[in-house]
């Protein structure tokens, strides 16, 4: 019985075996396809890589040259600019030093210029004031030429319009405070009730008008003061050149035009003429 048994534990136990080496070798088998397989893949995968090892390590060869290439070109490039910087900042330092040059002769050319500008400029202002001085005395000759024609034949004229001066003063002037000149008269002629102010000018103006209504104002003013009297005073203007439009000028403001007649003067007065009077403020 129990040798029944061992055989028969033999004959299952073998049996067991056989099927675990057969299932053994099948795995082994498909393991081996497998890996075969797998060998295959990784081999053309590793050549594919290797493909492209080599052209990346190509690729890195000919960047690596372009690099080199470049940098050399770059070096050479600077190398150039800086010649360039080199010869520009001497070109411009030399031309700096000729504009330094030039301005400082321009700069003394300029003040030699105004120096003699000034020179000028200031000859021509003594040249003025001389001129002026000389045109000055010459107008006052010519004013007191006329005053000396003016003055002699007035009296008489005057006196055919019925006012009997009896006395003639030339250059009469009135002085206030501090011997101020307040106002200076060119010809007078006075009698017990009339003062005659005449303004003598060669070519009398329109503003001669106004100056000389003030100017009889201070006149009347004066005489008020100092004489105590009520005297009328009247005024004139005569001059050489004596437009129709500056007489009638002259008379619309009461004032009496003595005007050129032949080789003297004459009294012009209208019809109906009455002179103003001044009376001092």
């Amino acid at each position: 019985m129990s040798t029944n048994n061992n055989n028969n534990i033999s004959n299952t136990t073998d049996g067991t075996f056989e099927k675990v080496l057969l299932v053994i070798e099948k795995n082994a088998k498909q393991w081996r396809r497998k890996n075969k397989r797998l060998a295959k893949r990784s081999a053309k995968e590793f050549e594919v890589l290797r493909q492209n090892q080599k052209q990346t390590d190509e690729q890195l060869k000919q960047t690596t040259e372009q690099l080199k290439q470049t940098d050399e070109q770059i070096k050479q490039t600077l190398k150039e600019a800086q010649e360039l910087l080199k010869q520009f900042i001497k070109q411009s330092a030399e031309r700096s030093k000729e504009i330094d040059e030039r301005f400082k002769e321009m700069s003394k050319e300029a003040d030699e210029r105004r120096k003699q500008t000034d020179e000028q400029l200031k000859l021509a202002i003594e040249q003025v004031k001389r001129a002026g001085k000389q045109i000055g005395k010459l107008g006052n000759r010519f004013g007191s030429m006329v005053e000396y024609l003016v003055a002699p034949g007035m009296l008489k004229q005057f006196n055919e319009i019925n006012y009997h001066f009896s006395d003639v003063i030339r250059n009469y002037k009135i002085h206030g405070e501090n011997k101020k000149i307040l106002a200076e008269i060119d010809v007078m002629l006075e009698n017990d009730d009339y003062i005659l102010c005449v303004e003598v000018k060669m070519t009398p103006e329109v503003k001669d008008i106004r100056e000389h209504i003030e100017r009889l104002k201070i006149v009347q003013r004066y005489f008020k003061n100092r004489r105590s009297n009520e005297k009328r005073v009247i005024g004139a203007i005569a001059g050489t050149i004596f437009s129709d439009q500056f007489k009638q000028e002259v008379i619309k403001n009461g004032l009496y035009a003595i005007t050129p007649s032949g080789h003297t003067f004459k009294i012009d007065v209208p019809e109906g003429f009455q002179p103003q009077i001044f009376y001092g403020e």
